[in-house]
């Protein structure tokens, strides 16, 4: 289902729909996975824009509409099914490393205590 798709069963909800959509997919056994917008190591469709968007640069010889239309429907023919395996595949290995890393920190740092009192505040 398209996100549009996923709204429509719980437009009765009237503080929030991605409440909706979190118990919809719970209901489903699935969960959702909300990613930081516009982070281009963890949305694949960042990645394949930008080669999108990389391809018609180089190959923009005339620097008219025309030309760069032909050109965009041109790529995006090429781009969309085996870069966008690569870019997905790419974005799990960079989960993967993040979660990794994440699990090193946690045993390699020790508990940070940040007094916010002033040392002629603070008691013993």
């Amino acid at each position: 289902m398209v996100k549009a798709e996923l709204l429509v069963p719980v437009k009765h909800v009237p503080i929030f729909h991605q409440r909706g959509v979190d118990e919809l997919a719970k209901e489903t056994n699935k969960s959702v996975l909300r990613l930081p917008p516009y982070h281009c190591e963890l949305n694949p469709i960042e990645l394949t824009w930008l080669q999108t968007k990389g391809y018609v640069t180089r190959n923009n010889v005339t620097f008219k509409l025309n030309d760069v239309t032909v050109l965009f429907k041109s790529v995006v023919e090429l781009i969309m099914s085996e870069n966008w395996k690569s870019a997905i595949g790419h974005m799990l290995n960079v989960e993967q490393e993040m979660w990794e890393l994440d699990r090193i920190l946690e045993i390699q740092v020790e508990t940070l205590i940040i007094n916010l009192q002033s040392r002629e505040e603070s008691s013993d």
